[in-house]
């Protein structure tokens, strides 16, 4: 009689198990599909940058979904536009939202040079990166850095 009991414990941990698998999993589906919208994008690592910024200079368009979001490509470009040592977009489903990790140049030399027959200021790293003066972290600049003009891009 007692292996009978067992078998219904087993039989009813299992049920368990896959009706909460099955809540879990249909969970996670109405997520991926939910549309991202300014109120769910999140910031990490700089200050320098609004949600604004990150909009204007990557392909993202709000509201879309959340699987539809390209992480890596968003992630090149936001690299290109605004002089990023590294960034990570991340989608998270719980806590839903769109996770953006930032690590900024560290200017060391105030720069002017011409781009795309405009001239531009600001200021160049230690790797020979040009930061455009919108987007540098001017803090951490020193009073007694380097001035550099006429920097071009293959300078680096």
């Amino acid at each position: 009689m007692w292996f009978v009991k067992d078998k219904q414990k087993l039989k009813n941990k299992r049920f368990f198990l896959l009706i909460t698998f099955l809540f879990f999993t249909s969970y996670a589906t109405s997520k991926i599909f939910k549309n991202v919208s300014y109120q769910d994008i999140s910031i990490i690592g700089s200050e320098l940058f609004s949600i604004e910024d990150i909009v204007a200079n990557s392909s993202l368009n709000f509201p879309t979904s959340l699987i539809f979001v390209k992480s890596s490509y968003t992630e090149r470009e936001l690299k290109k536009n605004l002089s990023l040592k590294n960034v990570s977009v991340i989608r998270q489903i719980f806590p839903f939202g769109l996770k953006i990790i930032i690590k900024t140049r560290t200017p060391i030399a105030y720069g002017k040079g011409i781009f795309k027959g405009k001239k531009i200021t600001g200021f160049v790293d230690e790797d020979g990166f040009f930061i455009n003066e919108k987007y540098s972290d001017q803090v951490n600049l020193k009073k007694s850095s380097s001035k550099i003009f006429g920097w071009k891009e293959n300078f680096k």
